[in-house]
């Protein structure tokens, strides 16, 4: 089987609803709209991304039903000129809606994300998940996202977990953060982002006590 990202485009279907199937073809995987039309992942970062990160194959994906958090967060590849150095945490969470279908909720900083339908693809327990997200900062400013997440599910969370993306379209009306087809691929230092109870992350500071506020889209001096 060829590898998934040599042949991947990323793109939004142009529809009244979010509830559009998966449809997948030679050279595009298409994903349910969410407010933005014809969007790509441009074919060089493809190739970045098929070079810096894992991608599992299969279509027996495991259930990613969980939430989690990347509590020693890094930057390990950036795009821009330079890469973000002190992280704040950062929380996920996955929710199955109906058959293997799922939603995504994140927290980082000072922003949330969201993204009402995610694609899984893998075999037994290890997995990689594409979606394009809603990300909202609290100054107002917004981008439209495309993620990718791999890892190996376990006991206590997610193993060699690595998270991707890339930025489709921004309101940045102060420049403070990245561009359009600018991306950053991240890690967790000790490998492994645990389980947590994302009802406790509402009340808690997105870094931690103590922690670094550093968002994981802010542009870097």
């Amino acid at each position: 089987m060829k590898s998934l990202l040599q042949t991947l485009t990323i793109s939004l279907i142009v529809s009244m609803s979010l509830s559009g199937c998966l449809k997948q073809g030679t050279d595009t995987i298409a994903l349910p709209e969410i407010g933005t039309a014809d969007n790509v992942i441009p074919e060089e970062i493809r190739e970045e991304f098929k070079e810096r990160m894992t991608i599992y194959e299969g279509v027996t994906p495991p259930d990613i039903t969980c939430s989690f958090t990347l509590s020693k967060y890094i930057c390990d590849y950036s795009s821009t000129s330079t890469k973000p150095t002190n992280l704040a945490d950062r929380f996920m969470a996955f929710y199955k809606k109906d058959g293997n279908t799922y939603e995504y909720s994140g927290k980082q900083a000072s922003g949330v994300q969201h993204s009402p339908h995610i694609v899984v693809i893998g075999n037994a327990d290890k997995f990689t998940a594409y979606f394009i997200s809603d990300d909202q900062q609290s100054d107002g400013s917004w981008s439209t996202r495309a993620d990718l997440l791999s890892g190996i599910m376990t006991e206590k969370g997610i193993k060699d977990v690595m998270y991707a993306f890339i930025v489709l379209e921004s309101y940045d009306p102060e420049n403070k953060y990245m561009d359009v087809n600018e991306y950053r691929i991240f890690s967790d230092a000790d490998g492994l982002a645990e389980f947590v109870d994302w009802m406790d992350v509402g009340s808690k500071s997105s870094a931690g006590e103590g922690k670094s506020e550093e968002s994981d889209i802010t542009k870097t001096k």
